[in-house]
């Protein structure tokens, strides 16, 4: 866990301490500096979490593809009603909003979506790794902040400027123009 505050022209780490309650779920961060109001702080924090077996946070499925006759892995994540915070740290109450940008590192020939689109992503062929980021979102609360890792087909459209998108499982093929079609007259209505 590292805070910075935000300098004239980089940014400036802050000496500081933090704390872990497990059994409130809570990281409290101490500046040894006192904080100023109107200031723009940055906290970074790395974490890892392991995918949950119940449904919870981040967790992982296997679905069936009849063509290729094999288990596909997939892995999504289930933010409701405060499960946010078994797979990302966050203010997870609906007051809060913050906005959010991702990176996921991921084995590649799997597709990385999550709520805003892809900035970048960069193949690693020797490693047989993928790097996935993402735009910054819009404040969102943390019970909406999604991502999925899979092997969806992806399907798109851009009208009047705006780029429409779903991804469909495999066994959903048939589905996806329908799909596409309810999304676009959903945000248009």
């Amino acid at each position: 866990v590292v805070l910075y505050a935000k300098g004239e022209e980089n940014l400036l780490q802050l000496k500081s301490t933090f704390t872990i309650d497990k059994k409130r779920e809570r990281l409290a961060v101490e500046s040894a500096q006192d904080l100023k109001e109107g200031a723009t702080y940055m906290l970074q924090i790395l974490y890892r979490s392991i995918p949950d077996l119940r449904m919870r946070g981040a967790y992982e499925s296997w679905l069936w593809n009849e063509a290729a006759q094999k288990k596909v892995f997939s892995l999504q994540v289930n933010s409701q009603p405060m499960d946010a915070r078994r797979w990302l740290p966050c203010f997870d109450e609906p007051q809060y909003k913050a906005k959010l940008s991702m990176i996921i590192e991921h084995p590649s020939g799997l597709t990385a979506v999550a709520n805003s689109g892809v900035a970048t992503r960069i193949d690693f062929d020797k490693q047989n790794r993928t790097i996935t980021s993402f735009l910054q979102t819009v404040p969102l609360p943390s019970y909406l902040y999604a991502f999925s890792l899979n092997d969806y087909e992806r399907f798109s459209r851009v009208e009047d400027g705006v780029l429409y998108a779903s991804s469909l499982g495999r066994r959903q093929l048939e589905f996806g123009n329908r799909t596409l079609e309810f999304l676009i007259n959903a945000v248009k209505t």
